[in-house]
């Protein structure tokens, strides 16, 4: 039995319902703010992407060198093993949300997609095959027909599940982003497929939140920002599933977690878009220099554009050499693998002042 069968019965405390008029007074501004970026749009979100391939890599344990990780991050160039594969395809599948989003619809084709198009000869193809359960005998047949297979797909469960949620956010019945919040929990609780479950629900969760109008997405990182607070989302799942095999769980805890997640990033994008707007006001050089001066002692150019992803590089390459002519930064090698140091800045003398009385 699915949680999303159940979903009837749900009654939303108080601060749930005061958590939806405050996001959907944000939502409601989504083409206004996303806007104001223009031709940039683009650009702001490939730096999202970016930084949630990070994250979900480092989730995973997928060991890249640094340095290596930066390029295929930044630049389209061919993986040379199966890690460096598997981060070129988040990319792809990542930008293909984003651009895709608004014609999206939940149908068992995108998710058995989703699975070959990240897993495919990475490992068995197996591993992104649908898993297969038991078939019971019905109570008025005491033996499966020999003809009849005793094993029976899951796929054909992921398809009434996915029939559940369409129900579910029919004629507005129940918000978007609940009834995500619910598949994605009777996804993991279905293991649909023989492998990469829990990689591939989530996955399918960031898909339905953007569908959600959850547009902040865009511009700041969700994974980033789940796995920043992991031990919370866990345990906000696990009070989820509680009396789940009786069929009375409620994804409220949840629920709850992802709209405090969701706030926050509408927060942080409305700050960006801020930025943004400064740095179209003001001298671009100062306001990258604020930025090189919160950098790590060493740097490259790559972490400045990580950060600023609609600045030019000749704007970047003026402000490292007034940087270096004020004495502020050194480089460290030439090319374009050249790093650059920060040089500590010296007190200011400050002359001692004698009061004569």
């Amino acid at each position: 039995m699915f949680g999303l069968e159940n979903i009837h019965q749900t009654h939303l405390p108080n601060d749930i319902i005061r958590s939806y008029l405050n996001l959907y007074s944000l939502i409601g501004r989504n083409d206004d703010f996303l806007s104001t970026l223009n031709e940039d749009l683009p650009l702001f979100i490939e730096a999202t992407i970016r930084e949630d391939v990070y994250a979900l890599l480092q989730d995973l344990d997928i060991q890249i060198p640094e340095q290596r990780l930066k390029q295929l991050l930044l630049k389209d160039i061919q993986p040379r093993n199966r890690n460096e594969t598997l981060c070129v395809r988040l990319k792809t599948i990542f930008r293909k949300m984003h651009s895709e989003i608004d014609d999206f619809e939940l149908i068992l084709y995108e998710i058995t997609s989703l699975a070959q198009m990240l897993y495919q000869d990475i490992g068995p193809n197996d591993d992104w095959q649908y898993a297969k359960v038991i078939r019971t005998p019905s109570k008025d047949k005491k033996e499966i027909n020999l003809l009849t297979s005793s094993f029976a797909s899951k796929r054909d469960y992921l398809e009434q599940l996915i029939v559940l949620y369409h129900k579910a956010i029919d004629k507005h019945q129940f918000e978007k982003g609940y009834a995500a919040t619910h598949f994605y929990l009777d996804f993991i609780a279905l293991k649909p497929f023989n492998k990469h479950n829990e990689t591939l629900a989530l996955l399918v969760l960031y898909l339905l939140l953007l569908a959600s109008d959850y547009r902040s997405f865009h511009l700041d990182a969700f994974f980033l920002a789940l796995f920043a607070q992991k031990q919370a989302f866990l345990k906000a799942r696990q009070e989820a599933y509680v009396n789940y095999s009786e069929g009375v769980s409620t994804a409220i805890p949840l629920h709850r977690f992802l709209l405090d997640i969701t706030t926050k990033s509408y927060q942080a994008a409305q700050h960006m878009i801020r930025n943004y707007t400064y740095d179209h006001q003001h001298n671009k050089s100062d306001y990258l220099e604020n930025t090189i001066l919160r950098l790590n002692d060493v740097f490259t150019k790559e972490d400045i554009r990580l950060k600023h992803p609609t600045v030019s590089d000749s704007t970047i390459n003026r402000t490292l050499k007034r940087l270096r002519d004020e004495d502020k930064i050194r480089p460290l090698g030439t090319g374009r693998s050249a790093k650059w140091m920060k040089v500590p800045q010296k007190p200011q003398k400050t002359e001692q002042i004698t009061f004569k009385f």
